[in-house]
């Protein structure tokens, strides 16, 4: 890729550059952070690790937008922060530095999610050998964070991917990426193919190594491979285990309370001149109303939001199925199916939408302009293929676990075509399916870059509302969208962990699922 990189022009190396290194920054704080909660959350037992990990699960599908507009009402230009100990003129966030923080802060969860999990699928029976000749320290650097090698490449390309993709930050503190360069320049009347030519070099190098991670992943895992029944080594810190809690929550206090508690500020924040100053006070009462007058003011942002997700994940749920299905056993197809998954994530959001329009506005036909500004099908249409690559994925890990011989039995019983998925599939990976498409729809009601040129005149979404609105400044208004807008999507990741349990004992049986 930098050989690649080398040989572009300087106009289409700058974006790519620019999007490379604040990558490369946010990768360099987040991954650290997250192996090591995931280490400490998943393979030792601190004291409430349960409760840490339901915390940091249901983070899991927190739109971008939802975690700027926490970060911004603290340090931002309207900050609290801002005003009690800085000035409006030089916020603590601000430029790049806002950028890296609030994207390594929300793929945390993310990061967490992926190394757990495969902390967990490490065997036992290499821990326990390295265990006669060395120190568990040791062990764990030297064997068991050596196998999950892998999922810290997935964590690290994932993070890449949707960094690249999104422009809900960059545009708010004015960082030149791909995507901002594409949804500016557009808005400017600039000339679409002009941009895109512009930036295809970078999206080629960017699917490529995804695919290259990809095609690597597969080759490390065949499918199918036997689960060890035997429980796990839980690594021990002695008495150094309520530092290492305090430590955790003191990380999950940043992370997580500090937005959080900033929107509650926001919502209940009231500003009076008293004798020519201008006094700022917190009040109860005041909180309570603006969350109670919040779901009357964006009730049909609520409802499309709900409706375009549920759609959304419905037709992405089915494309991931027949994808996942195609390309079960054949390695080509395999491959090819990466490719597919690594093109929707190296696409940036802005330019899926702006190739959706200019496709939609191409053709002289009633029908097509009817479906594109008077119902919901093309906002439908480009989020799910926004979000398919991680469904799709998802899909095909379950479908390649389930053993052959299960389908051989069912085809020496006569089964053939549906019989196979009602009777093979569906009793084995149905909450499989069940999570891949609450993975689809809290990706699709959270997202703002594919969206925000697509959707039809007159309807507006959650993450639209938000985001015109930040750009005003956080105040109550925006406080209480986000406040209710991040109980929704408490409660989605709350499901998304119970449905987790039910799939925990098709993973393995060597341990309780958490997450």
């Amino acid at each position: 890729m930098l050989v690649g990189f080398a040989l572009l022009p300087v106009e289409q190396v700058r974006p790519a550059w620019h999007t490379l290194t604040l990558a490369g920054e946010v990768l360099a704080l987040n991954l650290p952070l997250g192996v090591f909660l995931a280490a400490a959350l998943f393979r030792t037992a601190i004291p409430g690790r349960r409760i840490l990990l339901t915390l940091l699960g249901a983070l899991l599908f927190l739109p971008l937008y939802l975690q700027a507009a926490g970060w911004d009402a603290a340090f931002g230009r309207q900050g609290w922060y801002t005003y009690e100990w800085t000035s409006l003129a030089r916020p603590l966030f601000q430029g790049r530095a806002a950028v890296v923080w609030i994207h390594a802060a929300a793929l945390l969860p993310w990061t967490i999610a992926i190394v757990g999990v495969s902390l967990r699928l490490v065997e036992p029976e290499l821990e326990e050998a390295a265990l006669l000749d060395m120190p568990p320290v040791v062990v764990f650097f030297r064997v068991t964070l050596r196998r999950v090698l892998p999922a810290i490449g997935l964590a690290a390309a994932w993070g890449l991917t949707s960094f690249a993709g999104e422009m809900t930050v960059t545009d708010m503190y004015q960082v030149p990426t791909y995507a901002e360069e594409l949804y500016v320049g557009f808005a400017l009347g600039g000339d679409l193919s002009l941009v895109f030519v512009r930036i295809l070099p970078g999206l080629m190098l960017t699917w490529l190594g995804v695919w290259s991670l990809g095609i690597t992943l597969m080759t490390i895992d065949p499918g199918s491979s036997p689960v060890s029944l035997r429980p796990q080594y839980r690594f021990d810190f002695g008495n150094g285990r309520w530092l290492v809690f305090a430590l955790l929550l003191l990380l999950l206090v940043v992370v997580v309370g500090i937005p959080i508690g900033s929107l509650v500020y926001k919502a209940g924040l009231i500003a009076e001149n008293l004798d020519g100053h201008r006094i700022r006070r917190w009040s109860l009462s005041r909180f309570f109303k603006v969350l109670q007058g919040t779901p009357g003011r964006f009730a049909p942002e609520f409802v499309w939001t709900i409706l375009i997700g549920a759609a959304t994940a419905s037709l992405t749920l089915l494309l991931a199925v027949a994808g996942a299905w195609w390309a079960r056993r054949s390695r080509w197809r395999g491959g090819l199916l990466i490719g597919v998954a690594a093109v929707g994530l190296a696409i940036p959001g802005p330019l899926l939408s702006l190739v959706a329009v200019s496709f939609t506005n191409s053709f002289d036909n009633g029908l097509l302009s009817y479906l594109s500004d008077r119902t919901i099908a093309r906002v439908v249409v480009t989020l799910a293929i926004r979000v398919l690559p991680l469904p799709l994925l998802l899909t095909w890990l379950s479908l390649r676990s389930i053993p052959n011989e299960h389908f051989e039995l069912a085809r020496l019983e006569g089964a053939r075509g549906s019989e196979l998925v009602l009777k093979v599939i569906l009793p084995q990976r149905s909450w499989n399916f069940v999570a891949a498409w609450t993975t689809a729809f809290g990706l699709a009601a959270g997202d703002l870059s594919a969206s925000i040129l697509v959707t039809p005149p007159g309807i507006f979404t959650i993450p639209e509302r938000t985001f015109g609105l930040l750009h005003a400044g956080v105040d109550d208004q925006v406080a209480g969208l986000c406040l209710w807008t991040l109980g929704i999507y408490w409660l989605i990741g709350a499901g998304f962990y119970l449905i987790c349990r039910r799939i925990g004992p098709f993973v393995s049986h060597r341990f309780p699922a958490t997450i």
